[in-house]
Protein backbone atom coordinates (compact mmCIF):
# COMPACT_ATOMS: atom_id res chain seq x y z
CA UNK A 1 0.00 0.00 0.00
CA UNK A 2 1.00 3.54 -0.68
CA UNK A 3 0.39 6.53 0.54
CA UNK A 4 2.43 10.37 0.53
CA UNK A 5 4.76 11.80 3.41
CA UNK A 6 4.77 15.59 3.69
CA UNK A 7 7.93 17.28 5.36
CA UNK A 8 8.31 20.64 6.30
CA UNK A 9 11.70 21.17 7.73
CA UNK A 10 11.94 24.67 9.01
CA UNK A 11 15.35 26.58 9.98
CA UNK A 12 14.34 30.06 11.11
CA UNK A 13 16.13 32.67 12.99
CA UNK A 14 13.79 32.21 16.14
CA UNK A 15 13.30 28.52 16.05
CA UNK A 16 13.15 25.45 14.21
CA UNK A 17 10.33 22.81 13.80
CA UNK A 18 9.88 19.19 11.29
CA UNK A 19 6.38 18.77 10.76
CA UNK A 20 5.83 15.43 9.48
CA UNK A 21 2.52 14.21 7.77
CA UNK A 22 0.90 11.60 5.91
CA UNK A 23 -1.57 10.78 3.60
CA UNK A 24 -3.43 8.50 1.45
CA UNK A 25 -4.41 10.80 -1.16
CA UNK A 26 -1.76 12.79 -3.07
CA UNK A 27 -3.76 16.01 -4.15
CA UNK A 28 -4.27 15.88 0.19
CA UNK A 29 -0.40 15.67 0.35
CA UNK A 30 0.13 18.55 -2.40
CA UNK A 31 -2.64 20.95 -0.69
CA UNK A 32 -0.34 20.43 2.52
CA UNK A 33 2.85 21.29 0.94
CA UNK A 34 1.60 24.14 -0.61
CA UNK A 35 0.27 24.83 3.06
CA UNK A 36 3.59 24.36 4.69
CA UNK A 37 5.47 27.12 1.77
CA UNK A 38 3.03 29.62 3.06
CA UNK A 39 3.46 29.14 6.66
CA UNK A 40 7.28 29.85 6.07
CA UNK A 41 6.22 32.98 3.79
CA UNK A 42 3.98 34.24 6.60
CA UNK A 43 6.75 33.69 9.34
CA UNK A 44 9.52 35.18 7.59
CA UNK A 45 10.35 38.29 9.43
CA UNK A 46 9.69 41.88 7.83
CA UNK A 47 8.76 41.89 4.58
CA UNK A 48 8.33 38.13 4.19
CA UNK A 49 10.70 38.14 1.23
CA UNK A 50 11.94 35.39 -0.84
CA UNK A 51 15.47 35.43 -1.90
CA UNK A 52 14.96 34.09 -5.22
CA UNK A 53 18.13 33.38 -6.70
CA UNK A 54 18.24 30.63 -3.61
CA UNK A 55 15.07 29.97 -4.01
CA UNK A 56 14.37 26.80 -5.64
CA UNK A 57 11.13 24.78 -6.93
CA UNK A 58 12.37 21.02 -7.65
CA UNK A 59 11.06 17.94 -8.38
CA UNK A 60 13.02 14.71 -8.90
CA UNK A 61 12.65 11.34 -9.25
CA UNK A 62 13.12 10.58 -5.58
CA UNK A 63 10.21 13.36 -4.55
CA UNK A 64 6.87 14.58 -5.88
CA UNK A 65 7.23 18.27 -4.90
CA UNK A 66 10.47 20.16 -3.27
CA UNK A 67 10.74 23.35 -2.58
CA UNK A 68 13.80 24.97 -0.88
CA UNK A 69 13.17 28.92 0.39
CA UNK A 70 15.15 31.08 2.10
CA UNK A 71 14.52 34.41 3.18
CA UNK A 72 15.71 37.70 1.48
CA UNK A 73 17.88 37.88 5.08
CA UNK A 74 19.58 35.14 4.09
CA UNK A 75 18.38 33.77 8.13
CA UNK A 76 15.44 31.79 7.45
CA UNK A 77 15.05 28.37 5.62
CA UNK A 78 12.65 25.76 5.04
CA UNK A 79 12.69 21.89 2.76
CA UNK A 80 9.69 21.08 1.96
CA UNK A 81 8.88 17.67 0.02
CA UNK A 82 5.88 15.37 -1.14
CA UNK A 83 7.59 11.51 -1.48
CA UNK A 84 5.71 8.84 -2.15
CA UNK A 85 6.17 5.91 0.28
CA UNK A 86 4.92 1.94 0.82
CA UNK A 87 4.63 0.18 3.58
CA UNK A 88 7.04 -1.96 4.03
CA UNK A 89 5.51 -4.58 6.32
CA UNK A 90 3.01 -5.28 3.04
CA UNK A 91 6.23 -6.63 1.12
CA UNK A 92 6.95 -9.37 4.25
CA UNK A 93 4.12 -12.02 3.78
CA UNK A 94 3.79 -11.51 7.70
CA UNK A 95 0.02 -11.51 8.51
CA UNK A 96 -0.86 -8.88 11.35
CA UNK A 97 -3.68 -10.85 14.01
Amino acid sequence: MKFYRVTADFDMSANSDLEVKEFLNLDNALCEAAYQVNEFINCIPYSGELDEEDTDWEDSEHEIFRFYGVSISGEDFVTVRVSEVTFEDMNWGVKNE
